[in-house]
């Protein structure tokens, strides 16, 4: 893998994702929702019912929510800590789909090409940089079928059985 390329999907990344997260307000209603969820899950000291405004919230899987929770414990409670799990979910799949393309196709510059055109598809972009749990259903989907299809292909039992445990792994937490 060149250095160069690997520098320059990493530029890229923290240009397009990270450097413009606390740019703007929080938005209604989605973002606010969640980041509040987040918030009440640290308040209360409760993380195993999410709940907005005191009511039970099982819209969504509750892992996105404590990631939003430790990212407010980590940054502060505001813009930029409740959509750092979304920006690094998105960066976190752009490096899966590397070293998928990578480990199958052996070929740098196909992977650097395929991570750089997943961080720049709009829509990839749209759900990256707001606080919604979408990237992260996402790249836990990437993950498990990148496991699956690494197990199908190896032959060495213990090592498919690693990879099957990944993808199971990536399946719950999603789920």
């Amino acid at each position: 893998m060149t250095k160069k390329g690997v520098i320059g999907l990493s530029i890229l990344f923290l240009l397009l994702y990270i450097a413009p997260m606390n740019v703007r307000p929080v938005s209604s209603p989605d973002e606010a929702r969640y980041g509040e969820i987040a918030r009440e899950m640290l308040t209360s000291g409760d993380f195993i019912v999410p709940k907005l405004n005191g009511l039970r919230y099982f819209e969504k899987p509750v892992f996105g929510y404590w990631l939003n929770a430790a990212s407010m414990a980590l940054f502060g409670d505001n813009g930029f800590a409740i959509r750092f799990p979304s920006a690094l979910a998105v960066g976190l799949t752009a490096l899966t789909i590397l070293l998928m393309v990578l480990h199958f196709y052996k070929c740098d510059r196909t992977a650097l090409l395929a991570a750089f055109i997943y961080l720049t598809f709009v829509g990839v972009y749209g759900v990256g940089t707001i606080c919604i749990l979408d990237s992260l259903l996402t790249f836990f989907l990437t993950a498990m079928l990148a496991c699956l299809f690494i197990a199908g292909n190896n032959k060495s039992l213990r090592r498919r059985n690693r990879w099957l445990l990944l993808s199971g792994v990536s399946a719950v937490l999603h789920s």
